[in-house]
């Protein structure tokens, strides 16, 4: 699964953040999630130079991870910070891809 939450969970209708999260563990064993989050500088490199975009993507960051650490195991939790120098965009998403698969393949190979 990617892209989740979606989207939908940051207005007030539902589904809400903590019900996809729900939704997920009804039709599924979760056995492992990856969360990716992006430093401020990676936003605005890789996504969206906007004040007001950056601070909607840190809003939304915040509330997933925090119902994350409170609805799923920590230890079945991959959490991968992407930094994002100021170079080409391009290389820097490459160089991000290839860390979050390093440390997600790290993770899985610890957890047996």
């Amino acid at each position: 699964v990617t892209n989740f939450p979606t989207p939908s969970a940051m207005v007030a209708t539902p589904p809400t953040v903590r019900d996809q999260f729900c939704i997920l563990e009804s039709l599924a064993s979760v056995e492992g999630m990856l969360h990716v989050a992006l430093t401020e500088s990676a936003f605005q490199l890789l996504c969206s130079a906007s004040p007001e975009e950056t601070a909607a993507y840190f809003t939304c960051e915040n509330l997933v991870h925090e119902q994350m650490l409170v609805q799923l195991d920590g230890a079945k939790v991959c959490e991968c910070a992407v930094d994002g120098d100021r170079g080409v965009a391009e290389q820097e998403s490459k160089k991000a891809a290839a860390k979050v698969c390093s440390e997600f393949q790290a993770f899985l190979e610890k957890k047996g």
